[in-house]
């Protein structure tokens, strides 16, 4: 039954943090990819249906997992998959509230408007914007109203991209900006 595969893996989520980890920190980029892919998966996987936030009890598990994606966030001499893989990670981490602290989330968004200047990072900066600003649960709903403090951080690096004559990247860029006016008015 699936209530029964669903407290076998609940059981080993310990264990899968402490793999998962040891795959972020890992000395070969393809590994560390995946680690991170499958870490924003473990994430959303770990979420409340009701409220599209990972519940204080795994909670517990995740701070050693969310350090290191943090940490690989954070470096900008690493691999081009991996660096945009984390940025995705990253959006899956802020977007199910598992930085709880405003301070926190602004350091993560912080590193999101560095990325928007980086030509080989600013797509993937933009999609984890827009998963941000958007932050709807699985339903399809609005979720929780992350709070994002700078706003306006993001626009110098917005008019730089829309001056730039790469269609999609205008497409992306409007996107992000309609998605954060949407949900951040002020």
């Amino acid at each position: 039954p699936a209530s029964a595969g669903s407290a076998v893996f609940m059981g080993a989520v310990g264990d899968i943090c402490a793999f998962l980890q040891s795959a972020v920190q890992h000395e070969y980029s393809r590994v560390v990819f995946e680690g991170l892919r499958v870490t924003g998966s473990l994430f959303y996987a770990l979420s409340e249906p009701s409220n599209g936030t990972v519940s204080p009890a795994n909670m517990t598990k995740l701070p050693g997992l969310v350090q290191v994606v943090y940490d690989k966030l954070c470096k900008v001499d690493i691999d081009q998959e991996v660096k945009q893989c984390a940025i995705l990670t990253s959006a899956a981490l802020v977007n199910l509230a598992i930085p709880t602290s405003a301070e926190k989330i602004d350091s993560f968004l912080q590193i999101f408007a560095d990325r928007l200047n980086n030509e080989l990072t600013r797509d993937a900066a933009l999609k984890g914007l827009t998963l941000v600003a958007l932050n709807t649960q699985a339903d399809g709903q609005p979720g929780a109203l992350i709070p994002i403090t700078r706003t306006g951080a993001f626009l110098p690096a917005f008019f730089d991209l829309l001056k730039k004559t790469e269609r999609q990247l205008h497409l992306n860029t409007l996107e992000c900006l309609e998605a954060l006016t949407r949900r951040y008015p002020q």
